[in-house]
């Protein structure tokens, strides 16, 4: 395994970011920047809501922005 990717594409509650949060922070142990072996973490979001990322934001190599279906106008505005 040489990379990890996390899409996230619902608006979870703040149990549910508390849960993601501690996922997040124990992959991070083995994978992404915090690992130091060279592997990759990311974070895939549509960037309409970035709570979940806010507190583990150092756990990630990239943040991905989701584009499905759509325009240069929504990309324009990311």
């Amino acid at each position: 395994l040489d990379g990890l990717d996390i899409d996230m594409e619902t608006y979870p509650s703040t149990t549910d970011i508390a849960l993601s949060n501690g996922v997040i922070r124990a992959l991070s142990k083995y994978i992404g920047p915090l690992a130091k072996n060279g592997t990759v973490f990311v974070y895939d979001t549509n960037g309409s809501n970035l709570n979940p990322l806010k507190d583990v934001a150092d756990s990630f190599t990239y943040l991905g922005y989701q584009q499905y279906g759509s325009d240069d106008t929504r990309t324009a505005r990311a």
